[in-house]
């Protein structure tokens, strides 16, 4: 166990990495691989079809590598993961001649390097962080992390507007590769203070470890909540931005706007919830969030009789939203480091993650299917006003959301971890 003042330079070691390792993963959610693709010549189908590799191989390793974090050692693994995102980003640099299938090697072994450090993540931070705090420092972290994924992002975006050529884009990806680079010597210096867990014979198997850890009944019960919650949750922006485009007619700017909001209201329920829940309970805080779900997603229809513009009615939807996840994200992460097996932790962690990229693409996949062959009617009426398909889609969130508040029982801490004092 770490002193105060210990813990107080290891937490500000643990931002600066953070911060560091999410440069890599901000290039993603800015569109700087899909502007990066298309400059290079790739179509919107091809593009459309490499975009999701990264969730996929995720999806496919993060519980086997998280099996192996455990027994070679998070931080070593953790390295190797961010030396192989670097390599994966390095790939994509050179003037090579350009084909599918070297797009699928870089954002493969971006993956692969991402999936390593995954599990891998909360299982080190466990014992590092002591339980009575962990709603603010996850709610420093988050917050610290996000704002230089916007600022890094509003750099990009001013660069790509000055100068859109090729050598800006490889500019940009020179810049991350170092960035990563840099942050395993910042990583190295997290302390690991728990050693590799070497488990007698009958539990050496992945599926033996994995049970091990699903025998846990509160552990596994929170993780059911919490694919189911995703389920209903993770599209929700996206019917946001498809409502705002195809019904209320908004142009492009505004509807950046709505996702600058979205990011906003996040820093703030993460800055919010980290306070909460280290006062209230995670547990309760993650209630709450979910009743704000809940009224969120129903209000969208009240745009039709609200006094002001439908600008100024998603603008709230979109901040009230983003609040609710922010402090669900915290609550989240409070619970499941308070769940969490004492054995095999990178592995608890991974099926955490597993649960919430599983259930988000689903319910992209769901969603698409039913807008694409067009299963919902496309328009219905509510005390004379016309709704559509996304509102009926939101509606049915809410409701599923609803019913799992009343519903599924809260988890329970688990018995057999050990005394708060010791974390």
């Amino acid at each position: 166990m770490l002193t105060t003042e210990e813990f107080k330079k290891v937490s500000r070691i643990i931002i600066v990495a953070q911060c560091l390792g999410m440069m890599a993963g901000a290039l993603f959610q800015n569109s700087f691989y899909l502007n990066y693709l298309a400059a290079r010549g790739l179509d919107s189908p091809r593009i459309a079809m490499l975009m999701p590799i990264p969730l996929f191989v995720t999806m496919l390793l993060a519980i086997p590598f998280a099996y192996l974090s455990d027994r070679m050692g998070k931080k070593r693994t953790s390295i190797w993961g961010q030396i192989l995102t670097a390599a994966g980003i390095f790939i994509l640099i050179p003037e090579i001649p350009w084909a599918t299938a070297a797009v699928v090697t870089a954002f493969s072994v971006m993956s692969i390097g991402g999936s390593l450090q995954a599990g891998a993540w909360l299982a080190l931070l466990s014992p590092i962080v002591p339980e009575k705090i962990r709603g603010r420092f996850f709610s420093r972290l988050r917050v610290a992390f996000q704002i230089c994924m916007i600022v890094f992002s509003f750099i990009i975006s001013r660069l790509l507007k000055l100068n859109s050529g090729i050598p800006v884009f490889q500019g940009v990806l020179v810049f991350v590769v170092i960035t990563n680079l840099f942050r395993i010597q910042v990583f190295n210096r997290i302390p690991e203070l728990e050693t590799p867990h070497h488990e007698p014979p009958k539990q050496r198997h992945i599926f033996a470890a994995l049970k091990a850890v699903l025998q846990h009944m509160s552990y596994r019960r929170l993780n059911s909540y919490v694919f189911l919650s995703t389920l209903f949750t993770a599209s929700a922006p996206t019917l946001f931005g498809l409502l705002e485009k195809d019904i209320l007619l908004f142009t492009p700017a505004r509807i950046s706007l709505m996702g600058t909001l979205l990011v906003t209201g996040g820093m703030i329920g993460c800055w919010i919830g980290g306070h909460l829940v280290d006062r209230y309970g995670a547990m309760k805080m993650f209630v709450l969030g979910h009743i704000g779900y809940i009224t969120i997603l129903i209000s969208v229809l009240f745009r039709e009789w609200a006094a002001w513009s439908s600008v100024i009615h998603m603008s709230l939807v979109s901040i009230l939203f983003s609040i609710s996840g922010g402090i669900v994200g915290i609550s989240v992460g409070a619970e499941t480091l308070a769940l969490m097996p004492r054995d095999n932790k990178s592995l608890a962690g991974a099926f955490n993650g597993t649960a919430m990229s599983c259930a988000g693409a689903l319910s992209g996949f769901a969603i698409a299917s039913l807008l694409e062959h067009s299963l919902l009617p496309s328009g219905w009426t509510l005390l004379g006003k016309t709704f559509s398909a996304y509102d009926s889609i939101l509606l049915t969130f809410a409701g599923g959301i609803a019913l799992l508040l009343i519903v599924l029982r809260n988890p329970e801490k688990n018995t057999d971890l050990p005394p708060k004092n010791s974390a």
